[in-house]
């Protein structure tokens, strides 16, 4: 199992990005704020959970990304897995490129 994931994610100009690490084994979800949510939820403030960080990268009115769009978690030898999370939209992955709805793919 890898030490963690250190993470940047920038939807735009440098303005628009965050780094952050995330502890041994646990996954990271993104995706679009939950507007149910708005109150507790901000652009870019990662969101603790049970054995999950949900890492909210999109407003609310962005609907070219879903509110559950990808999944990122650390795999054994060093690798993760990042899975695409959306019924319906698919996303861009580094290496394979379009990553097409409810598919995944391990990286290294």
């Amino acid at each position: 199992m890898i030490d963690g994931i250190n993470l940047s994610v920038r939807t735009g100009d440098a303005t628009d990005a965050v780094t952050m690490s995330v502890a041994p084994g646990e996954p990271v979800a993104l995706g679009r704020l939950d507007a149910a949510a708005a109150e507790s939820e901000r652009l870019f403030v990662p969101i603790r959970g049970a054995g999950t960080t949900r890492l909210p990268i999109a407003a609310v009115g962005q609907t070219s990304v879903s509110r559950r769009q990808a999944r990122i978690e650390p795999l054994p030898g060093g690798r993760v897995r990042i899975s695409n999370l959306s019924a319906s939209l698919a996303m861009r992955c580094p290496g394979p490129g379009p990553l097409a709805p409810g598919a995944a793919v391990g990286l290294a």
